[in-house]
């Protein structure tokens, strides 16, 4: 193989070269983008959320013990009967509170026992006045990694003294009246800081008991539909913010530019080495189209006489004194090409390459 050939050899390697290195590179371009784009969309994870439900509840029991008196040998009369106030010493009452949530959870508490006392009219039931009473001290307790809180809250209730204020109330204004003690648990959660859940703190009253006040004879009422209260948790969830994702898309970024440029360098060098030839093939069949034939099969110069010309001018002028069209063939793409005209035995033959072309310019 001449030198010649091995030029346009190695020429037409460096081609195929940086073409298949801008394909190759292309393609690992589009990939990173796809799985920046598919990566991007799970940066912040999405959680499915399932709705906690949790119930305050409690049952009440309480006795009413008996100041002595010539009737009742007993010291004290069970839950659900009725009694006379003027024997009544105290009550005595029991809270069994319960809170239960459908997951493992930490939470504080803080509760007391209140009593409101209630003095309505008796004929039109609007409140006359009100006040409250703090029966027990503020306690606290906590659930620290369970779903569940019992306990017992006992305590006494001064009968006489609260029916007393009812009755100095209705004697000093002569008023009909209708008075009663209102006995609650009121309660206070607040979620620890740390804790997956958030409980509104907010005060949540259960377990009334109604006392009449100013009566002969009482029963005291529980209301039922007080001493259970189911609600929805909150969840105190942050972004889950997906970083390992943010660093595979960093680096892809980075990889991504390193494409860009291998591609664009690549793409230039390609340009570069086919840009004289093609600019002046291309140059020649726009403006010679009608005169030019572009063959894919060359004949055998091997039975012609070969007859060298330096400029398609002078192919020019061959063909038109010859009139026959201007053959060209190209040996190898963007590299190496001839112009010939045949002439019986003779061909007028320009051939040009890139490597030609760029000595000259």
């Amino acid at each position: 193989m001449s030198n010649a050939n091995r030029v346009n050899h190695f020429n037409e390697d460096k081609y195929n070269l940086y073409k298949s290195r801008v394909i190759v590179y292309c393609v690992f371009l589009a990939l990173a983008l796809i799985i920046c784009i598919f990566l991007g969309f799970n940066v912040v994870k999405k959680v499915e959320i399932t709705p906690i439900s949790y119930c305050d509840s409690g049952l009440v029991d309480y006795r009413v013990y008996l100041k002595e008196n010539e009737f009742y040998t007993e010291s004290f009369l069970p839950k659900g009967k009725s009694y006379i106030t003027s024997l009544i010493d105290y009550i005595d009452i029991n809270y069994n509170y319960v809170f239960n949530i459908d997951d493992l959870t930490s939470i504080d508490f803080e509760y007391k026992v209140m009593g409101d006392l209630i003095i309505e009219n008796n004929t039109n039931k609007k409140e006359l006045f009100s006040k409250e009473y703090e029966i027990t001290e503020t306690k606290t307790n906590k659930i620290n990694g369970t779903n569940e809180l019992a306990f017992n809250e006992k305590f006494q209730i001064d009968y006489s003294k609260y029916n007393t204020l009812a009755n100095e109330f209705r004697s000093s204004y002569g008023v009909d009246t209708n008075s009663y003690l209102k006995v609650y648990l009121s309660m206070k959660r607040t979620t620890v800081e740390d804790s997956k859940y958030k409980l509104e703190s907010t005060n949540i009253d259960l377990n009334e008991v109604i006392i009449p006040l100013s009566e002969k004879a009482i029963e005291i009422n529980i209301d039922s539909n007080n001493n259970k209260t189911c609600n929805q948790v909150t969840f105190n969830v942050d972004d889950n913010i997906n970083y390992i994702n943010i660093v595979i898309i960093l680096l892809l970024i980075l990889l991504s530019i390193f494409f860009i440029r291998v591609i664009f360098k690549s793409y230039k060098k390609m340009k570069r080495r086919r840009s004289e030839y093609d600019r002046y093939v291309n140059k020649i069949l726009k403006e010679y189209d009608r005169l030019v034939v572009e063959i894919k099969t060359l004949i055998d110069f091997r039975k012609y006489n070969i007859i060298k010309v330096e400029t398609f001018t002078e192919l020019l002028d061959v063909r038109d004194n010859l009139k026959v069209p201007i053959n060209y063939y190209c040996y190898i793409k963007h590299i190496k090409g001839i112009f010939y005209v045949k002439a019986d035995n003779d061909i007028y033959a320009l051939f040009i390459s890139d490597e030609l072309l760029e000595k000259d310019n």
